[in-house]
């Protein structure tokens, strides 16, 4: 009986087993007969939306063609349309103070921090301006006394020149005199002691007469020369001559290293971040500005649809679920690698892109969102109100 008893089971676990074949079978056969029906439909409906876009283009012509283009999606980044100014210290400084906050407005050349070493910086420029102040109240001195000399000169010049001229001619009578005398004596010798006298006093009237003639000739030089003289002495007492231009350098030199020990804006923006505080060592970046009046989108566009987009295209930049429109006004022309990240897992994450600029028509709000990751469409073919 025990033969029989394995028999019986082993009928019923086959029928079992096949019952559950036929219940497999039967769904696999449903899943089939659903997917086919499902590509069946979706065919259809792609069919039909192919028809019906071309009885569109075929009865609204050439110029609905382009409005039917198809747009262009990116992911881009918000940044004011002058760019991000990231402003700098030297590294290695110790920052003594910061003078700005986030949200402030900052205008050209305005001070953004203070370096250390600026009140020695500003001493040494004291000194080269006392210097040179000390340079031209010499100068200015020397010019009033020389002018006091000249004034002299001019009026003793003429005079001086008439006496010497008169002193000669009496010196030249006197020397007549005494020759004249001297010749008569020498026909006598009892007046032969006179005569001597007379011949030393001769000697003695001649030289004073040649130091006379000596004195009128220098005179005479002198005042042949003076014009040429006084022209030599107002170019050596002149301003702007190398002392001068020696202390001008000095000055610029102290002014240099003054204006170093303060950090300025280069243009006019509001300030965005500051990267230091008072005390610091300043590493390189101060702060990062920006001027917000006026925002840009630049969007990462696959090198597959670079030559779709062109300046003057009209775009919508989808900010917060806000769509703010605008237009490309400057496409780029070198391929590189994306710096954008998308957050869907399933998108490619390594691609070729173009950078695109969208210029948009208003500022907010990506003016309180400088440096957020938008999506961008861009419609080829097409200019901003179509």
């Amino acid at each position: 009986m025990e033969p029989i008893g394995h028999w019986g089971r082993d009928i019923a676990m086959y029928r079992v087993v096949r019952m559950l074949g036929l219940v497999a079978a039967g769904i696999g056969i449903a899943y089939v007969a659903t997917r086919s029906w499902s590509t069946l439909a979706g065919l259809k409906s792609r069919s039909a939306s192919v028809q019906e876009r071309s009885n569109r283009s075929l009865h609204d012509g050439s110029a609905s063609r382009k409005d039917q283009t198809t747009s262009v999606y990116a992911l881009a980044r918000l940044e004011p349309a002058g760019g991000l100014i990231v402003v700098g210290a030297r590294p290695g400084a110790r920052i003594e103070r910061v003078l700005i906050a986030v949200g402030d407005g900052v205008k050209a050349g305005q001070p953004l921090a203070i370096l250390e070493g600026q009140d020695e910086a500003r001493r040494r420029l004291a000194l080269a301006e006392a210097q040179q102040a000390q340079a031209r109240h010499q100068r200015a001195l020397k010019r009033d006394q020389l002018a006091v000399e000249r004034a002299r000169e001019d009026r003793l010049q003429p005079i001086r020149l008439a006496t010497l001229v008169n002193t000669s001619k009496a010196l030249q009578l006197e020397d007549d005199r005494l020759s004249s005398d001297i010749n008569l004596l020498s026909k006598d010798p009892k007046d032969a002691r006179q005569h001597e006298e007379l011949l030393l006093k001769l000697d003695e009237v001649r030289i004073q007469s040649y130091r006379a003639m000596f004195e009128l000739e220098q005179c005479r030089a002198d005042e042949a020369l003076l014009e040429r003289k006084r022209k030599i002495e107002d170019q050596g007492l002149a301003d702007g001559g190398p002392a001068d231009q020696a202390l001008d350098r000095q000055i610029e030199l102290a002014r240099g290293a003054l204006d170093a020990t303060t950090v300025r804006t280069p243009g006019a923006g509001q300030v965005l971040e500051v990267h230091v505080h008072g005390g610091e060592v300043s590493s390189g970046p101060l702060a990062t500005l920006g001027d917000l009046s006026a925002m840009v989108a630049v969007a990462e566009v696959d090198q597959t649809d670079a030559e779709k987009v062109g300046e003057g295209h009209a775009a919508e930049v989808t900010i917060l679920g806000r769509t703010v429109p605008g237009k490309v006004t400057h496409v780029g022309r070198l391929v590189g690698r994306n710096q954008l990240p998308n957050a869907d897992p399933r998108a490619p994450q390594d691609l070729r892109v173009l950078k695109v600029t969208i210029r948009l028509d208003t500022a907010e709000p990506a003016a309180r969102f400088v440096n957020m990751q938008v999506e961008v469409s861009i419609r080829p073919g097409t200019t901003p109100g179509r």
